[in-house]
């Protein structure tokens, strides 16, 4: 009788919960602590029938709530609404809230003061933690609503985008103008107050068309349908350029050997002091010659095939 309840359970999940503007009056946080005490002591107590009817105001009553639900309160309220749904011989939906609450909470175990040691419901709760849990579902073509205040919270947690791990429930809450709005929601199936679909948002007057966008230009290849490289004009002209010039720079700095041998070889003070001169003014040039080369050379190495040079200097490393 279980297997077969459990199997309506999951195909109505949240048909108990009513949609916003159907609640007689608002949820509150202190009704909602109370019946979550109550469904705690009725586990304690083995009390099914007190844990079946408190499990179902609280999934009932989460749907009409005015204010948001602190996260912190999220998986014991799912846990509390599986142990009624269990109670009450609902195992699919008691599986399905309890799922939300291990990904909400993953580290809550029941203790010896939640349950009896030996005790089904903990039985399915522990195998729940360690199944396999599936990635969220994006609602296509749509996304959330925007605007000054606007805030929407599934399960506790501020989101951006309209996604939800499907064939599960999900307490989906928004935060607006007018106040906190709450809905029981299965999956991904966000009410449309809360989503906005971009293509229903009509072309303003006077408002020119986009043209088409530019295509990137295409890549050459070769004959094997390879990337051919794209090598530059300029680019051979700089590296050859700059290779000469250091070359250069180090045939003046090698001259500086002879200017100095003749320093050496000076008898007089007037030549000591023009062969020194003209060894540092070698020594000078060279310098400068041989940073000209390098900046050359370097310009050579950096630009790329549209003759542009690289902003700066990198590392590529092929995996």
């Amino acid at each position: 009788m279980r297997r077969l309840s459990g199997l309506i359970g999951v195909l109505g999940l949240t048909a108990a919960a009513p949609a916003w503007g159907q609640c007689a009056s608002p949820y509150t946080t202190d009704q909602l602590l109370q019946d979550m005490v109550m469904a705690e002591e009725g586990l304690r107590q083995d009390n099914g029938a007190l844990v079946s009817d408190s499990g179902g105001r609280l999934e009932t009553g989460i749907g009409c709530m005015n204010e948001l639900l602190p996260q912190m309160m999220v998986g014991r309220t799912y846990r509390a609404i599986a142990a009624g749904k269990f109670m009450a011989e609902d195992e699919g939906a008691a599986r399905s809230w309890y799922a939300v609450a291990v990904e909400v909470d993953s580290t809550f175990d029941y203790g010896i003061e939640d349950l009896p040691e030996v005790h089904e419901l903990r039985t399915v709760y522990n195998d729940l933690k360690i199944a396999y849990v599936p990635g969220p579902e994006l609602v296509e073509e749509r996304t959330l609503k925007e605007g000054e205040g606007v805030a929407h919270y599934l399960d506790g947690r501020k989101i951006s985008t309209p996604e939800a791990v499907q064939a599960r429930p999900h307490l989906y809450q928004l935060k607006d103008g007018s106040g906190v709005h709450s809905w029981v929601i299965k999956g991904n199936k966000f009410p449309d107050e809360g989503l906005f679909d971009p293509s229903a948002v009509p072309e303003e007057k006077g408002k020119k068309k986009k043209g088409p966008k530019e295509k990137a230009p295409e890549l050459v290849t070769n004959e094997f349908g390879f990337v051919a490289r794209q090598r530059p004009g300029e680019k051979t002209p700089l590296l050859i350029g700059g290779v000469v010039t250091m070359l250069g720079a180090a045939g003046i700095y090698g001259y500086t050997f002879k200017t100095s041998a003749d320093f050496d070889a000076c008898l007089t003070q007037a030549c000591l002091k023009e062969k020194r001169d003209l060894t540092n003014q070698m020594i000078l040039i060279s310098a400068g010659v041989l940073a000209l080369g390098a900046a050359t050379l370097t310009w050579g190495v950096m630009v790329d095939s549209n003759g542009n040079p690289v902003p700066v200097p990198g590392v590529r490393v092929k995996w």
